[in-house]
């Protein structure tokens, strides 16, 4: 038994044609599947197509900074000279000798200050030594009509004078080193 299939010339490039056509649309079917898997594998998550782990990144040090900065200027409680717009507030402490005694020096401290907006203000003072731990003065009220003035008997040797100047919501704090003889 002999089979013999005779085909023409058309009629092989035909199947031909079919065949690459089948095969043509099996891969683009297969490379069309394959994406989708591909895609549906792959994690869709990201900011603006750029990877989380960046965005994070930036996210935390941002985070940290403007807590750092804000603990660092929140903690900054005295103010040496402050600087507004139109002013600036400054304070002198000044010193001055008045006379010799025989219990020690009399001696006149002040603080001048400068373009307070605060019509009266307050001066805590601290005065240390190695004779004198914590000595602690207080003016009230202090204003251009009455302005600081503090006299005090002084032991020589030498002191650290400490001025702390409070009007409303403004804490400026001063300090002096001076040598009684």
């Amino acid at each position: 038994m002999n089979i013999s299939i005779q085909i023409g010339g058309v009629e092989a490039i035909l199947i031909i044609l079919v065949l690459l056509l089948v095969i043509g649309g099996v891969v683009f079917w297969f490379i069309r599947y394959k994406r989708k898997v591909d895609d549906f594998i792959a994690p869709k998550f990201g900011f603006l197509g750029k990877p989380l782990t960046y965005v994070l990144v930036i996210a935390i040090f941002g985070i940290l900074g403007s807590v750092g900065l804000s603990s660092y200027l929140s903690s900054t409680t005295s103010i040496d000279d402050r600087t507004s717009a139109n002013s600036i507030e400054k304070v002198d402490i000044m010193y001055s000798k008045i006379e010799n005694l025989k219990s020690g020096v009399r001696v006149n401290l002040s603080a001048v200050i400068h373009n307070i907006k605060e019509k009266k203000y307050d001066i805590s003072w601290t005065i240390d030594s190695d004779k004198y731990k914590g000595l602690a003065l207080f003016e009230s009220e202090v204003s251009k009509d009455n302005p600081s003035n503090l006299v005090l008997i002084l032991k020589e040797g030498s002191y650290r004078v400490n001025a702390t100047i409070v009007s409303g919501d403004l804490t400026i704090k001063k300090y002096l080193e001076i040598d009684v003889k």
